[in-house]
């Protein structure tokens, strides 16, 4: 049986990336690459995802990689067999401070639904009561700011920043939402996909100010940052509260009734639901209104 030919790289993106950094996402293109295969950084030997013959990515923490004067380090792809590409580089840039991350609060603004203590408490603010907790938001953030920087880079022009802020928010939220409402996300009972919308609208104007340097007019536009008014965004209206909601709405009384302030049952405890799986529609059908108004149960619904 013939050997399989060497790899050969030919782009390494992103190809310089800042020393403080969290975490290097890393597209390593070229010819050759097969499964198993693994990024040789001077010595450092990170495993990597095997996407085809020509494409692999891998995720790298800075602070690993070995000491080195001028910062520029030689890597190769070392496939299994041992056969090696030809060596790339790759730059460690000098450290800097990414102000345009978003905050927990920023994520918590457009999920204020979702902070709720024990007692089922609207806090406004992630806390260790709330599901998810402050320290697991400050996590998804963390991948969060991993994949939106994969698209713009680390260092955004200034023009840029609050869209970029913006967007990693909205990117954070409907993470949120996939990892501890997956059901209300297959329910239509989240704002989940009008968050993935507002983000692929966002990030693509994002991606052309970065591109373009920051020339021209500040990114912005309807869903902007409207996340960091303090008044509730519609489509948060919408899911979870349908607070002043449409004029149909009027007739649906009781404890989450068309009163200003008033709030939306949990969705997650199925006792608030006539038919838990049925998402509201509008005008809403009899079956579709709440009846209870539990807390989170805590529980996992049927599929």
């Amino acid at each position: 049986m013939a050997a399989n030919p060497p790899p050969t790289l030919d782009l390494i993106t992103p190809g310089t990336f800042p020393a403080d950094a969290p975490v290097i996402e890393f597209t390593l293109s070229g010819s050759g690459f097969v499964e198993n295969a693994v990024l040789d950084i001077q010595g450092l030997l990170v495993g990597t995802t095997f996407i085809d013959g020509s494409t692999l990515t891998t995720s790298v923490d800075p602070s690993l990689f070995p000491p080195d004067d001028d910062l520029t380090y030689d890597v190769v792809v070392r496939n299994p067999d041992g056969q090696e590409s030809q060596p790339g580089i790759i730059v460690l840039e000098a450290a800097i401070t990414v102000t345009w991350a978003c905050t927990p609060q920023d994520v918590a603004n457009l999920l204020r639904a979702r902070t709720k203590d024990k007692d089922g408490q609207e806090l406004g603010e992630w806390t260790p009561d709330t599901r998810p907790t402050l320290s697991e938001v400050e996590g998804i953030i963390q991948l969060a700011f991993a994949e939106l920087t994969s698209a713009i880079g680390y260092v955004v022009p200034d023009t840029c920043k609050r869209g970029a802020t913006s967007t990693s928010a909205l990117l954070a939220a409907m993470l949120v939402e996939l990892s501890y409402f997956p059901e209300q996300v297959r329910s239509d009972r989240s704002a989940y996909q009008e968050y993935k919308e507002l983000y692929d609208k966002q990030l693509a104007l994002l991606q052309q100010c970065v591109a373009s340097g920051g020339a021209g007019s500040e990114v912005g536009g309807e869903g902007d940052t409207y996340w960091s008014m303090p008044v509730r965004p519609e489509t948060t209206v919408l899911h979870y509260e349908r607070a002043g909601g449409p004029s149909w709405w009027a007739s649906a009384r009781g404890p989450w009734g068309d009163l200003p302030g008033d709030h939306w049952p949990e969705p997650e405890n199925p006792e608030n639901w006539r038919v838990w799986n049925q998402p509201p529609r509008e005008p809403p059908h009899p079956e579709d209104l709440p009846v209870g108004d539990a807390p989170a149960s805590g529980e996992v619904l049927p599929p």
